[in-house]
């Protein structure tokens, strides 16, 4: 898969990059008035070699979601 971006994605939601977009997984798609906007974003949130997917609502959100499948799991 091609990366319009050229970045390299540590957040383990991320599915695809294009003009001025970044798509997650579960189907969200952030889009972006311009590219500096977008890129301002990916690089605090979907690309930050410090983790900073963590504090995106989209990624916090998920990474809730699969915890929360995790205790169902673990409770049966």
């Amino acid at each position: 898969m091609g990366d319009y971006w050229h970045k390299k994605w540590v957040c383990p939601f991320f599915v695809q990059s294009g003009m001025q977009r970044v798509s997650c997984e579960g189907g969200c798609i952030q889009k972006f008035p311009d590219r500096e906007t977008a890129v301002r974003f990916m690089d605090e949130y979907c690309a930050s070699p410090c983790g900073g997917w963590k504090s995106c609502s989209v990624a916090s959100t998920l990474l809730q979601y699969y915890d929360r499948k995790e205790e169902d799991r673990n409770e049966r």
